[in-house]
């Protein structure tokens, strides 16, 4: 009986963690706004000046690749996951039907446990938690992508600047 709340409470705190870091990337963002936005500018302004030089230019783009990738792969394997959450559910209610269930068994994309319970006859509360937990899953995704997406995109252009000065 306790190895299965043991099992339950190592999957909600992994995804709890989760929750968790991505209101801290929020929040940092949002308490270091202003911060963000002048190295934002002040980088820009040099790196579209660099940019237009066509002797800086290679020099300026050939570490692109370098943080390019590492982005677009965990994004596509965040997004990838987001949905394989969402899909796993529908496809053993499907599964259910397909076999022939008298009752059918909901289970929602996330390891969560709720003070109530959801039964058969209930699909109403069944979908709301559905589409709840998906749309958390898909902001804490897009959270997480876009965030690390961007420091990224801070450090190639940062690490172009240098490159140019070195030149």
């Amino acid at each position: 009986q306790h190895l299965k709340d043991f099992e339950l409470l190592i999957k909600v705190l992994g995804l709890a963690i989760s929750f968790l870091v991505s209101v801290l990337k929020i929040v940092c963002l949002t308490l270091h706004r202003d911060q963000l936005f002048d190295l934002q500018m002040s980088l820009e302004v040099a790196f579209s000046k660099d940019l237009k030089d066509p002797e800086l230019r290679p020099i300026l783009l050939s570490p692109l690749l370098t943080y390019y990738r590492p982005s677009l792969a965990f994004s596509l394997i965040a997004y990838t996951l987001c949905t394989l959450y969402a899909i796993v559910p529908i496809i053993v209610i499907i599964l259910q039907l397909i076999h022939g269930a008298s009752v059918i068994k909901y289970i929602l994309p996330f390891a969560t446990s709720y003070p109530w319970s959801i039964s058969p006859s209930n699909k109403w509360s069944f979908l709301i938690l559905y589409f709840f937990e998906i749309y958390m899953g898909t902001c804490m995704t897009t959270v997480a992508a876009s965030v690390d997406a961007l420091f990224g995109y801070y450090i190639f252009q940062i690490s172009g600047q240098l490159r140019t000065l070195s030149h």
